[in-house]
């Protein structure tokens, strides 16, 4: 009952919970998706930067194979060479890279067309048909001026798709003598470009400058405009070039959606790479799913700590209840005799005139008193511990209150070998405001805490004031004695609960409810309660509270016989005194 009970109390937290657990998990996806996704953009741009200087690098190799052909061939041209002599320049050439380990899968032969004449470094004659000035090789490098890569196109020598990279020669006046070019075969590069890929799933494609399929794993695309292909509109939706720009996008192709990088070559082309989605984001997805299953899991187990402890802490609100509501009736049960004990006790005193009897009496009268005050610090702590009491404020003069406390103790010393002082600093304000009674519980339980374990010696209550500048004072009540101290090893517990008093020395009495009270009421009014002994030589408590002032005029000297003197009334009995200790 006591768990459906506290579900059926806790609905609204659950719900706020439960949306508070929803909210969390929802941000905590997006932000780490977000580091996630950036942390597989900078993967991927990592990757495309790799393969894109793979391929540079082999493209770049036939370029620089070009240039050693073209400073042969303008080395040849100055000193004047005839067309024989420049063809066998370009047979010598074809021959080197032909055995040249890093091109020789790839190349195909050098040729040109220097000083007016083709020349051909595999020996080829062209046909009628074969106008070398309408080739592309030719004229894309003479309109560039310099280096060129051509498209595909057919190889009339070989019948095979090749590219060839050209450049214009310049002779030693910089005048234009032809121009050179080195055809390769672009199908080994593209079946390499084709295993490039980011995830563990994928593949590359080429596109030339104008944005047309060089390689692609479907050949049916091969040759047309990769912008009027319907997948491809996400990420080439607004058409021109690229630049060095690299672009990210989604690619959807044959029903499968994808994330395309590509990026510019120094040639023009364009290399691209796509990557499935699910295995581009799939750590992305994991851990949103890892996150949502945790919160999933996590929030059931926070609903049932947060009934469990709703449950426990009714159970103990209802355990106090019940344990404050049994001493309640305790106290009244037990009080009603008492007093008519201690009543009884003292009207047969008066009548009473034999001393035995009176003797008799006051032992009566004063174990009733004392078990009315163990009585009233059970009450005491209960309700201190439970938090069911408040602090009073009201004005009450300090020296009168000093006055009453040290009278109730120096009557309670039965002889006379051990001396009371007080040493009360005389600028403290005379009228203070705040709980007089429990002030004066506090100076009750540290005093007659030293009346039990001084047997000889003396007993000195100094009183020290200092502002708090908000129209209050820090009092410092401290009781120092020459009993018998406590053991090093007992100052940890001494503030305890039922306290074992024979650790003070084996002969007191009481429920060790004393100091434990003290200390939790100095705590309430802003203090606390502290002790110094040692064994053998004494103790010195120390209380500090903080108080409001009503009257700023110092109190003045005080003088504790002068003052104890000066009363007529009769010393109250020390019991007494705890008897009007009782907080509601």
């Amino acid at each position: 009952m006591g768990l459906k009970d506290a579900l059926k109390r806790n609905v609204r937290r659950l719900a706020l919970a439960g949306a508070a657990f929803s909210l969390l998990t929802a941000v905590a996806c997006l932000y780490a998706g977000h580091l996630l996704k950036r942390q597989l953009d900078i993967h991927s741009l990592r990757g495309m930067q790799m393969y894109k200087s793979a391929l540079q690098t082999l493209m770049r190799a036939h370029e620089n194979a070009l240039n050693h052909v073209a400073a042969s061939v303008r080395m040849a041209i100055d000193r004047g060479v005839n067309p024989e002599e420049l063809q066998g320049i370009l047979r010598t050439w074809t021959g080197t890279f032909r055995n040249q380990r890093d091109i020789r899968e790839v190349f195909g032969s050098v040729y040109g067309y220097l000083n007016g004449n083709y020349l051909d470094g595999t020996n080829w004659i062209p046909g009628e048909f074969y106008n070398p000035k309408t080739a592309p090789w030719l004229r894309g490098a003479l309109l560039q001026n310099g280096v060129h890569y051509s498209r595909s196109y057919l190889d009339p020598r070989s019948g095979k798709v090749v590219n060839a990279v050209s450049r214009v020669i310049f002779d030693e006046k910089g005048e234009s003598r032809g121009v050179l070019a080195i055809d390769y075969l672009l199908n080994p590069i593209i079946e390499e470009v084709k295993t490039y890929r980011i995830a563990d799933a994928g593949y590359g494609m080429l596109l030339d400058d104008s944005f047309s399929v060089l390689g692609h794993p479907d050949p049916g695309l091969i040759g047309r405009d990769i912008r009027e292909l319907a997948g491809y509109s996400g990420i080439f939706g607004n058409p021109g070039e690229l630049g060095d720009r690299v672009l990210k996008g989604t690619v959807y192709s044959e029903g499968t959606e994808n994330v395309g990088v590509f990026s510019r070559l120094e040639n023009g082309w364009y290399l691209g790479i796509l990557t499935p989605a699910a295995n581009y984001y799939r750590d992305v997805r994991s851990l949103t799913g890892f996150m949502i299953l945790a919160g999933a899991i996590l929030f059931p187990i926070y609903s049932l700590l947060l009934i469990r402890q709703d449950a426990n802490r009714t159970r103990r609100e209802e355990e106090a209840r019940l344990g404050t509501r049994f001493l309640t009736r305790l106290s009244h049960e037990i009080r009603t005799p008492l007093n008519t004990i201690i009543g009884m006790s003292e009207l047969a005193a008066r009548d009473s005139g034999r001393p035995q009897s009176l003797e008799y009496l006051a032992e009566i009268k004063r174990s009733g008193l004392d078990l009315l005050a163990t009585l009233n610090d059970i009450l005491d702590f209960s309700k201190l511990k439970s938090g069911r009491f408040q602090l009073t404020r009201e004005p009450y003069r300090i020296p009168e209150l000093l006055l009453e406390v040290l009278r109730v103790v120096k009557a309670g010393l039965k002889n006379g070998e051990v001396v009371l002082t007080a040493d009360i600093d005389p600028k403290i304000p005379r009228k203070l405001i705040g709980d007089r009674s429990r002030v004066r519980k506090i100076l009750l339980n540290l005093l007659g805490n030293s009346v039990k374990y001084t047997r000889a010696g003396f007993i000195g209550l100094t009183v020290r004031g200092e502002g708090t500048g908000d129209d209050g004072i820090r009092l410092a009540l401290a009781i120092a004695d020459s009993g018998e101290g406590i053991k090093p090893g007992d100052l940890p517990g001494v503030f305890d609960v039922f306290y074992a008093p024979e650790q003070f020395g084996g002969h007191a009495d009481g429920l060790g409810l004393g100091l434990a009270i003290s200390r939790i009421l100095c705590r309430e009014m802003g203090g606390d309660l502290t002790v110094e002994s040692e064994y053998g030589k004494g103790s010195v408590f120390t209380a500090s509270i903080r108080q409001s002032v009503a009257d700023w005029q110092p109190m003045g000297l005080f003088d504790l016989e002068r003052e104890i003197q000066a009363k007529d009334a009769p010393p109250l009995d020390p019991p007494q005194a705890v008897r009007e200790v009782d907080i509601a």
